[in-house]
């Protein structure tokens, strides 16, 4: 089949869904469906879709999400009652969470990847989800969570962890993109922590130190002082890290406008 034919069968297809299961679909998007009730919610779990999109509903649960057993991007997004995620036990695809006002705990099952984008803004002024749990699946591609919490606050996570309910699970990736601050301890439980990106203002070793220890790379994506690097990396090597690692450093006044391989620092060098 062509592209063309494809694409058309694809629109053909969201043609019947939104006749026949979801009202709100497009092929905008590839095949995404938008669902605003819990019974289009229900659709959408069998519909074909390539993405599931809930937006400004009045949903306090996603239940009949447990129900999902395909690929699929789920992504929930301004949902003002929204409470309880849990539903999202075995997504296969990547889950988005964003600005959903009464969601404070996100205790999700199991998901290859997650992405937090909590903003501060005149509609948002104090939310920002303050937890956030998941399961790592089975072992295959990397997990990976990406909080980009930009609000001048910074993020308000307090808590990241992360298990396996197998014998072996594929180790986690963790990118921390909140500018505005960032102050959650991470755990991990039976997983490997393989990698650390971090774009947060830290200025104390604490800080790092309540990350845990990577076993892979550490990447610092934000400035800090030179004799702050070299003692992060004291304290990483100390705990058993072994792997390769990086920082944006500066050594007196204010730091370069732009981090490049001439303004970091590297080990093994």
């Amino acid at each position: 089949m062509t592209d063309v034919s494809l694409r058309t069968a694809e629109a053909m297809l969201c043609g019947v869904l939104m006749v026949a299961l979801v009202p709100a679909c497009s092929s905008d998007f590839g095949n995404e469906c938008r669902p605003r009730t819990s019974e289009e919610l229900a659709d959408a779990v069998v519909a074909l879709c390539d993405s599931i999109v809930i937006e400004g509903t009045d949903l306090s649960s996603l239940e009949g999400m447990e129900n999902l057993d395909r690929a699929a991007d789920i992504h929930v997004l301004r949902n003002q009652n929204l409470s309880d995620v849990s539903q999202l036990i075995n997504v296969q695809g990547q889950v988005e969470l964003s600005n959903n006002e009464s969601l404070l705990d996100a205790h999700l099952g199991t998901v290859r990847e997650i992405y937090v984008n909590d903003q501060d803004s005149s509609d948002y002024p104090d939310h920002q989800m303050e937890t956030i749990s998941f399961t790592a699946p089975p072992r295959g591609s990397s997990v990976r969570l990406l909080v980009t919490q930009n609000g001048a606050s910074g993020s308000k996570l307090s808590s990241i962890h992360v298990d396996c309910s197998s014998s072996e699970c594929s180790p986690v990736e963790i990118d921390i993109a909140a500018r505005g601050g960032f102050a959650a301890t991470i755990s991990v439980e039976n997983v490997e922590f393989e990698a650390l990106a971090l774009a947060a203002p830290f200025q104390q070793l604490e800080q790092f130190q309540d990350l845990g220890v990577p076993t892979a790379n550490v990447r610092v994506n934000s400035f800090i002082t030179r004799s702050l690097a070299e003692e992060y990396l004291e304290w990483l090597i100390s705990h058993s890290f072994s792997g390769h690692f990086s920082a944006c450093v500066y050594d007196i006044g204010d730091p370069p406008a732009e981090c490049t391989d001439d303004t970091r620092l590297f080990y093994p060098e």
